[in-house]
């Protein structure tokens, strides 16, 4: 995947990342992520988080959390640890590969606590809603203009 450990202050546009268990990871400060799409196309590569965001005063804008791929587990589009991370105009998608109700849009930890998300969209296959588009700790948080198309259940 991409991960930004060391690197902060900097700009990540028009990025692809294909297969692995964790796409983007940032654990530094004043990122800005932008048009960036994870996802993976088949079972045999688990993708447990797309986005792990614990860089503080991050931002992901236009990007695509597709299908994170998890067995047993619980998968993430986004997952926050640090504060004031903004996701906006971002895309969380639930393929027929994912597993049915056990991802999670975009979780919030205790330590990420003052994010901003707006105008977000939350979708998936039919048979394969999410188990919760937001979940976490949301009590500090800007949530304004998210949109959710779940399908019909089978």
């Amino acid at each position: 995947g991409l991960h930004y450990d060391k690197c902060g202050d900097s700009f990540i546009s028009s990025v692809v990342v294909i297969g692995y268990e964790t796409g983007v990871r940032s654990d530094k400060a004043a990122n800005d992520f932008h048009l960036v799409h994870v996802w993976n196309y088949s079972d045999n590569c688990p993708l447990v988080t797309c986005f792990h965001c614990n860089g503080e005063n991050d931002s992901y804008s236009q990007c695509y959390a597709d299908s994170p791929i998890n067995g047993d587990k619980v998968g993430y589009g986004f997952y926050v640890e640090q504060v004031f991370n903004r996701i906006i105009g971002c895309r969380v998608y639930c393929n027929n590969f994912a597993t049915p109700d056990k991802v999670i849009g975009v979780y919030v930890a205790e330590t990420g606590k003052h994010g901003t998300y707006m105008a977000n969209h939350f979708m998936a296959e039919k048979g394969h809603a999410m188990h919760k588009t937001f979940d976490g700790a949301l009590d500090d948080a800007c949530m304004t203009g998210n949109s959710h198309q779940y399908p019909l259940r089978d």
